[in-house]
């Protein structure tokens, strides 16, 4: 019950439009739509982890709350 009071309105749509500022930091990570970046060699297999950055993007996908997504994307 208090999920249904909490859950964003318009929640159920599948993908949402949202941008990301730029960002650096470090993380365990594998190359995906978030991770297109490149590398000196000593990073290792994937999932990997080292500093990188990612440039400022506005993009659509199915929405998850991750490192990436903290917050649902405003309407």
């Amino acid at each position: 019950l208090l999920a249904m009071r909490l859950w964003p309105a318009g929640a159920d749509a599948l993908e949402q439009p949202h941008e990301h500022a730029a960002l650096e930091h470090e993380h365990l990570h594998v190359h995906d739509e978030h991770h297109q970046h490149e590398h000196a060699g000593w990073e290792g297999p994937e999932p990997h982890r080292h500093p990188h950055r990612h440039k400022p993007l506005r993009h659509r996908h199915v929405f998850v709350i991750d490192d990436h997504h903290p917050i649902w994307p405003q309407q």
